[in-house]
């Protein structure tokens, strides 16, 4: 790990919109800081193609230890349950 964390060891939000970006963290931290989300809420209600342009971005990082793919943060009502089967697959 490349700096003291003072005991942090899990990040969750990790809000796209806020400029946040689970790779250039695995990349500073290493797999020391488990990361969770960083698929944008939004493109989820957007459907599959905003879904599949979010996955592909963390994608590097879904089959490492320590990283979970979720969304960024609370999954907004507009989000259907097509959509979210879809993101699950």
């Amino acid at each position: 790990m490349s700096g003291k964390m003072a005991g942090v060891d899990k990040i969750r939000p990790l809000e796209r919109a806020a400029g946040m970006d689970a790779r250039k963290l695995r990349r500073e931290y290493g797999r020391d800081l488990i990361l969770m989300g960083n698929v944008d809420k939004r493109a989820l209600a957007e459907g599959r193609e905003a879904i599949d342009k979010e996955v592909e971005m963390v994608k590097e990082l879904i089959h490492t230890s320590g990283y979970f793919v979720n969304a960024d943060h609370f999954i907004s009502t507009d989000v259907s349950y097509e959509k979210m089967k879809y993101f699950h697959q």
